[in-house]
């Protein structure tokens, strides 16, 4: 399972992209979505999970994919559980 932390065009279009299980996390995308934002017209397929936390979109995840601004990349990083594997 691949965690893709940022759900604004690039991330999602990351999480759109990847063939396997999903879990995708965005500070504005509320649990449920079924789109983003910035890409509404492509909705989320089957194997993307929206999650609400951080800590939710890291567990159990083979790689995670930070495609947040670089302004909120500290925050963010700070935030990935100890012991993840970014």
């Amino acid at each position: 399972m691949i965690a893709v932390l940022g759900a604004g065009a690039f991330g999602s279009a990351l999480a759109l992209t990847i063939p396997g299980k999903v879990h995708l996390w965005g500070r504005s995308l509320a649990r449920g979505a079924t789109s983003s934002k910035r890409l509404p017209e492509y909705g989320f397929k089957e194997h993307i999970l929206v999650t609400e936390t951080i800590e939710d979109a890291c567990k159990d995840a083979d790689a995670i994919l930070l495609a947040v601004p670089m302004a909120a990349l500290r925050e963010t990083a700070e935030v990935i559980p100890v012991g993840a594997t970014p």
